[in-house]
């Protein structure tokens, strides 16, 4: 589903909104130009479906994170700052693509540079395997975190 514009209705000033394909919905200001607009509707505001799964068993596991940190060169999916653990949650893109790749590359070079590290877990194995990802995860961010 394409990006569709249309106003909204509040007490004194209409905005523009858009759902992406994703459903992720985009309030923008309605002075906002068209080239913004455009430029506005890219940006990941909210969590995938695997990424909130992820997130919420987490949670469910005591590990307080963040969702859509931004880190000065990315936003990540999941960030664990006491742990100093980023974690990326990817789709098919980022096996496949190879511009994408090293993109990747470059992004896991500065979060391990600024002393984090980043863990990528594809979107299928969330699917099959969410528990035992998130017991793993949680049992290496309270060792992390004892140290």
């Amino acid at each position: 589903m394409e990006n569709q514009w249309a106003y909204s209705v509040s007490a004194k000033r209409a905005n523009h909104w858009a759902i992406n394909s994703r459903g992720v919905l985009y309030i923008i200001p309605k002075d906002t130009d068209k080239i913004m607009k455009k430029q506005l509707s890219g940006i990941r505001l909210g969590q995938t479906k695997y990424s909130r799964l992820l997130y919420g068993a987490l949670a469910q596991r005591g590990i307080e994170s963040i969702t859509e940190y931004p880190d000065g060169h990315k936003t990540i999916d999941i960030a664990i700052l006491p742990a100093r653990l980023y974690i990326e949650v990817d789709g098919v893109q980022h096996l496949n693509n190879p511009e994408q790749i090293i993109t990747d590359f470059k992004r896991d070079y500065y979060s391990e540079r600024e002393g984090f590290y980043t863990l990528h877990i594809h979107n299928d194995d969330i699917k099959n395997h969410l528990n035992s990802i998130a017991n793993a995860i949680a049992e290496v961010v309270r060792k992390e975190t004892k140290e």
